[in-house]
């Protein structure tokens, strides 16, 4: 096997990021004859406008970045591979444009060592793959099949709606926050635009919750993906079946079910906690018994609702990709699964997330280098936040 090197979530922009496109052109141009895995996210396409080419934009984000266009080219120029895998945030690179947009930008020719992927890539027992797949609120409808505008999972919707225009990526890190503590948030980023932004977020997450009434919008994606099936056992070299199994298996996407999605933006929560207020009015206005009695009742709801566990989400997509990446062992008998999209470095038995190499935890960018035998190493680039 040729050695590996494997990072994860850059997330390369418009308005430009070039202590990040500096430091992964140090990483490429640090390891020639290596295959450079760049394993999803690594364009923020969910913060393009919509219908936006996926090509043009990725293509721009890494034309802006000169010593990094010059480091991809020089990389495959020497016969070294490179293969970006799709991610939550820009599972856009799916289309055969982008490869044909990244190959003539790096001025290299179509039989090049450049390919993206859709869903993961196996070297020998090596599996890596992003892991928003094994995230309910990132997953898409189907790992083979880039999702529409009204298709798009809950985390990428709000990310393309909500997060982008506002300029608030970094709001993406509160994912896992209670509705109260991300109220907070709002305050102490946005002071007193806090009741605006937060207004407009009510907004936008009431239409993705309703359009998820309409389970129909999925149809045409998923039979896409179904179609693709063949194509990626055969360059993947994992069985049809057990690809199913996979599928199967994994947890349902939030956006799948009117249900799941009410739930998680906490609607029935603040729906409840709005009717106490007004039953208590409607039983000082004459409402009685029946006005006090549904302000007790939505009372009771968020007290029991609130003891059942204040967050929706406990343990996170840390805990998802965990539980994603046995999965992945057990089925398909990689001896190590390699996922990125946490943004949280992590380790159990035969797994290991890189963290984000754009967001690192500390001071330090991380990344993974696996060798000839499949044996990975965690690496940092110094001094480089």
């Amino acid at each position: 096997m040729r050695p590996l090197v494997v990072l994860s979530d850059v997330h390369l922009g418009h308005e430009g990021r070039g202590s990040v496109a500096l430091d992964l052109a140090r990483v490429v141009a640090s390891h020639p004859g290596h295959e450079i895995v760049l394993n999803g996210d690594i364009f923020n396409l969910s913060c393009d406008e919509r219908g936006r080419d996926p090509a043009e934009s990725a293509a721009a984000m890494v034309g802006r970045e000169p010593q990094l266009r010059a480091a991809l080219r020089d990389h495959v120029a020497s016969g070294s591979p490179l293969t970006f895998l799709a991610g939550n945030h820009d599972a856009g690179v799916q289309f055969p444009e982008v490869q044909g947009a990244l190959l003539g930008l790096l001025e290299l020719g179509a039989g090049a060592a450049l390919r993206v992927e859709p869903w993961f890539v196996r070297r020998d027992g090596v599996h890596i793959e992003h892991g928003h797949m094994y995230d309910p609120d990132n997953a898409p409808a189907h790992p083979l099949a880039p999702p529409g505008f009204r298709s798009e999972p809950l985390g990428v919707a709000l990310k393309r709606r909500f997060l982008g225009p506002h300029d608030k990526f970094v709001s993406v890190h509160q994912h896992e926050a209670t509705p109260v503590e991300n109220i907070k948030f709002a305050f102490q980023e946005c002071g007193l635009r806090a009741p605006a932004i937060l207004l407009r977020f009510c907004a936008v997450s009431a239409a993705i919750c309703a359009e998820t009434a309409v389970r129909s919008r999925l149809a045409a994606e998923e039979r896409r993906g179904e179609a693709e099936l063949a194509g990626c056992s055969a360059s993947t070299g994992v069985s049809e079946a057990t690809l199913r199994e996979l599928l199967d298996a994994g947890p349902a996407p939030t956006h799948t079910s009117f249900r799941r999605t009410f739930l998680r933006l906490y609607y029935d929560r603040m729906l409840a906690t709005l009717v106490v207020p007004a039953g208590l009015l409607a039983a000082l206005a004459g409402a009685g018994a029946g006005g006090a009695a549904l302000s007790l009742g939505s009372l009771a709801y968020v007290i029991a609702s609130v003891r059942r566990g204040a967050n929706r989400n406990p343990g996170g997509m840390p805990g998802h990709l965990r539980r994603g990446a046995a999965l992945v062992r057990q089925l398909t008998g990689a001896s190590l699964v390699l996922f990125g999209h946490t943004h949280r470095e992590d380790q159990a038995e035969g797994y290991l997330n890189s963290g984000s190499f754009g967001y690192p935890q500390g001071t330090e960018r991380s990344f993974l280098r696996v060798d000839e035998r499949g044996r990975a190493e965690r690496r940092v680039l110094p001094g480089a936040v």
